[in-house]
Formats: structure tokens, C-alpha cells, sequence
């Protein structure tokens, strides 16, 4: 258990290391200001960067929570059951931990498409990029955005159902 809250740190660690070694919204938009994204699309654009960015601190924290409501259902669970885990709470809690490291995976993939956002972003700036090709790319990463929130929230339901069926099982229910 040590080692899997340790890998979690470590992973915490990394993503907040490398979410802060990215630009500011502000950096972006000064860039933006003396490149060839008119003013409008600029704004625009430095508007979706500050909510993703945003959607990210937020995934990260509920993500923090979902793994300590985990970890405190793991400790109840045990002390109620001496230390004990029947095959059915095994096979429920492993599949939990899959869920975990796989939120992990998604908070980590959010932010390098957030880094994707800016790259492309600049690009269209420095006009390293036409218009279409923005577009296109734009509409990509913004689609791919979408399935990365609609996932995000699928996972928060599979942990709300675990932890229903984890209260059931501890009879809080009865």
C-alpha cells in the first residue's frame, strides 16, 4: 500500500512539476499580441487556455480526494475485517486501483493537451501554421477535450458506485 501511495506522489509530484513549467495565460497572450492571431481570436484563445487550465487544478484535486476517499474506505474496510479481505472486496478494490491509475493517466494526458493547445496556438501566432491547418488542429484538441472531460466524469461515477456498493457491504445501508 506504501508503494502504490508512493508511485501516487510521485506522479503528483511529476504533473505539478510539469504543469508549472508551462506559460502563463498572460505569456501566451503576450505572445498572441505581437504575433499574427488577430486580437479577438488571441482573447478567445487565452480564454480556453485559462479554462483548461483551470478544469486541470480541478481534476488534479478531485483526483487527490478520490484516492484518499479510497485509501480511508481500504483502512475501515480492513480494521472492520481484521486485517482480512474476502475475494469479492478484492476483486472490487483492484479494479478501484485500475480506475486510479487510470484517472492518473487521464489527469497526465489533460495537461500534455493543454501543452498541445499552446504549441498550436503559437504556431498559428508565429504563422508557422495557415489558417486551415489551425482550424483543423484547433477543432481536433478541443474534440479531444471533450471525450477527456466526458471520461473524467465517467470515472468520478464508477468511484461513486464503488463507494455505494463499499457502504453497502459495511452495512451502513442496514
Amino acid at each position: 500500500m506504501k508503494s502504490i501511495l508512493t508511485n501516487l506522489m510521485v506522479v503528483c509530484a511529476l504533473s505539478f512539476m510539469f504543469a508549472c513549467g508551462g506559460k502563463s495565460s498572460t505569456e501566451i497572450a503576450a505572445e498572441n499580441r505581437k504575433s499574427g492571431n488577430s486580437p479577438e481570436l488571441a482573447k478567445h484563445l487565452k480564454k480556453e487556455h485559462d479554462i483548461m487550465a483551470k478544469e486541470h487544478e480541478f481534476m488534479e484535486k478531485e483526483h487527490r480526494a478520490l484516492k484518499k476517499e479510497f485509501d480511508d474506505m481500504d483502512k475501515k474496510y480492513e480494521a472492520a475485517h481484521g486485517g482480512k479481505r474476502d475475494k469479492v472486496y478484492e476483486d472490487a478494490a483492484k479494479d478501484h486501483k485500475k480506475l486510479l491509475d487510470d484517472h492518473t493517466k487521464l489527469v497526465n494526458d489533460h495537461m500534455v493537451l493543454i501543452k498541445q493547445h499552446d504549441e498550436v496556438t503559437r504556431k498559428h501566432g508565429n504563422k508557422e501554421m495557415t489558417d486551415e491547418d489551425f482550424h483543423k488542429a484547433h477543432n481536433a484538441l478541443r474534440e479531444k477535450h471533450h471525450q477527456m472531460k466526458v471520461k473524467h466524469l465517467e470515472m468520478k461515477s464508477l468511484h461513486d458506485a464503488f463507494e455505494i456498493d463499499f457502504d453497502q457491504l459495511m452495512g451502513k445501508y442496514n
